[in-house]
C-alpha cells in the first residue's frame, strides 16, 4: 500500500487553475529532471485532467505541481515538479499524498508512474512512499536517451487512506 501522507500544514495543495500555468511553467523550467511539457501540453492537461491537475502553494507562491490522469480503476502520475529550494520541506509529500486521495476518491486501486533510472532522487522517494519497480520501458525518454522504470503502488480506495 502506498504510504500515509501526515499534513503539512505550511504547504497548501489545490486544484490548477488556468491563471495558474505561468507559475508552473517557471517551476517546470527550474526542473529538468521533470518530464519538459510545453505550455501548450501543460494547458491541455489542465484541459483533460482538471480534477487530478494540483499545485502546492507556501507563501503565497506555487512551488510545485504534479498532474494525473485517471483509466477506469487505474491512475497515473503524469509529472511531478517541486522548485529546488522547495525540496525536501513535505512540497512533493502533500502534492502525491493530494494526488492519491483523489484517485482513491474516484474507485483507483493502482497506480502508475514512469521515472529515468539516472533520477535517484526520486526512485528514492518514490519507493519511501511504497512504490515498487514492475517493468522497464526501453528508450522511452529522450535527451539524455534512457530507458523508463514503471512504478506501481496499490492503494486503497477510500479517501484520506492513501
Amino acid at each position: 500500500m502506498c504510504a500515509d501522507f501526515p499534513a503539512d500544514c505550511s504547504v497548501r495543495v489545490s486544484t490548477c487553475r488556468l491563471e495558474d500555468l505561468g507559475e508552473v511553467e517557471t517551476v517546470l523550467q527550474l526542473c529538468p529532471e521533470a518530464a519538459a511539457w510545453t505550455p501548450i501540453g501543460l494547458a491541455e492537461a489542465l484541459r483533460n485532467h482538471p480534477s487530478y491537475f494540483l499545485v502546492a502553494w507556501r507563501h503565497q507562491r506555487i512551488e510545485g505541481f504534479i498532474t494525473g490522469r485517471q483509466a477506469i480503476d487505474e491512475g497515473e502520475i503524469l509529472n511531478l515538479a517541486v522548485c529546488p529550494d522547495s525540496r525536501r520541506k513535505g512540497t512533493g509529500l502533500a502534492l502525491v499524498g493530494a494526488l492519491l486521495d483523489a484517485f482513491a476518491g474516484k474507485g483507483v486501486t493502482q497506480v502508475f508512474l514512469e521515472v529515468r533510472p539516472s533520477n535517484s532522487a526520486a526512485i528514492s522517494f518514490y519507493h519511501h512512499l511504497g512504490f515498487r519497480q514492475i517493468a522497464t520501458r526501453p528508450a522511452y525518454y529522450r535527451n539524455p536517451d534512457e530507458p523508463a522504470l514503471v512504478l506501481s503502488c496499490p492503494l486503497s480506495s477510500s479517501p484520506g487512506t492513501a
